[in-house]
């Protein structure tokens, strides 16, 4: 039972947790809690606060036929269940998720989950250990930025020439909001969408491993690289975005939920190698159960910053005068034989923003 039910007489769904905890340690341990004078849960707890090899806490029917990877990640989340700070403690909604994503690793196929998650479609996401991480990083050794939720580092994976990246986050209470994400990434398999290799999850660790895109993003591209970009590619990158979008929110075609972004901006459109688009961060994007449609836009055919000038309401000025859109181009890339071609692009971008929901394209 909570110790801290136990103490104040105050039962709450956390206490419930705490009890879910213990019951997830004997099905891996198949040991009871207490058993003479061994106690399961601080033996669990602080093996895996000290990153030890608990291989040997585990049942050795399942030990010697389940990754051991997905063990300790079971273990890891009870070990959240079981903690001693309630506020710390996961909601119920996020260990089922978790548990049906682990489930599904194991299985091996897609399984619906029920109304909180759907089970991923991208099989070949994996669950990392800590250690895992760091040599995949070569302990930490290359960083590539750092933002207000974490550091982002290169690294690459085990006996493969393939780069990823390695995002850290920094602040612990964010665990919900990161296996949301995970979620959601791992239903999605588009060749425009970022694409979520694996991810690690511990009591104070929270990782994820994704495509490496050498060209960075879009909007290191257009307002701090001054490389040239072609018409054709930035059109490329718009028709990129746009069918990882249109795939997004048309899931519900095949598996009854879709989701929508929420985010889109130039930061979050990567560019490999190839320049081609691929949409990532995901951290405010919502899974929609059900038949309805959200429409999204991003406009692309501008180097200026819609937080610099009103670019929204530059255009939609221009087009009510009749005039003046010209000069709201890239110099780059406008001349004389192309000029009806960029306003057809401003014309369709336009009707993408209208604030009439309805009269959206």
């Amino acid at each position: 039972m909570d110790p801290i039910y136990l103490r104040e007489g105050h039962l709450t769904p956390k206490s419930d947790i705490y009890c879910f905890g213990a019951v997830l340690l004997e099905l891996i341990a198949r040991k009871r809690v207490k058993e003479g004078k061994v106690n399961l849960i601080g033996t669990f707890c602080k093996a895996c606060a000290d990153g030890e090899r608990i291989r040997e806490l585990f049942d050795a029917e399942i030990a010697n036929r389940t990754d051991t990877n997905i063990l300790d990640e079971i273990a890891n989340l009870a070990t959240e269940c079981l903690s001693l700070d309630i506020d710390r403690r996961p909601q119920i909604n996020y260990v089922a998720e978790h548990l049906r994503m682990i489930q599904a690793q194991i299985k091996g196929q897609e399984k619906s989950a029920g109304p909180f998650f759907q089970g991923p479609q991208n099989h070949d996401t994996k669950i990392f250990t800590k250690k895992d991480i760091e040599r995949i990083t070569s302990n930490y050794s290359t960083p590539i930025r750092r933002g207000v939720f974490g550091e982002v580092y290169r690294g690459f994976l085990d006996d493969e020439d393939v780069v990823v990246t390695v995002k850290r986050f920094i602040r612990g209470d964010l665990s919900e909001d990161f296996m949301r994400q995970v979620s959601i990434r791992s239903q999605i398999n588009h060749k425009n969408a970022g694409k979520l290799i694996g991810y690690c999850i511990g009591e104070n660790t929270l990782m994820m491993v994704t495509e490496y895109f050498s060209n960075g993003n879009l909007d290191d591209a257009l307002h701090n690289s001054g490389i040239p970009i072609p018409l054709g590619t930035r059109l490329d990158i718009a028709i990129g975005c746009a069918e990882a979008l249109s795939y997004m929110h048309s899931m519900h075609l095949s598996n009854d939920s879709f989701v929508c972004h929420g985010d889109i901006k130039p930061a979050n459109i990567s560019l490999d190698a190839n320049l081609i688009a691929k949409v990532t961060d995901f951290w405010n994007a919502k899974l929609h159960l059900g038949g309805l449609t959200f429409y999204t836009s991003f406009v692309i055919g501008t180097r200026k910053r819609i937080r610099e000038v009103n670019l929204i309401e530059a255009f939609h000025r221009a087009y009510a005068k009749g005039k003046g859109i010209e000069i709201l181009f890239d110099k780059d890339i406008i001349n004389v034989g192309n000029v009806k071609i960029l306003e057809d692009i401003a014309k369709l971008a336009t009707k993408c923003l209208t604030l009439e929901i309805d009269r959206c394209p």
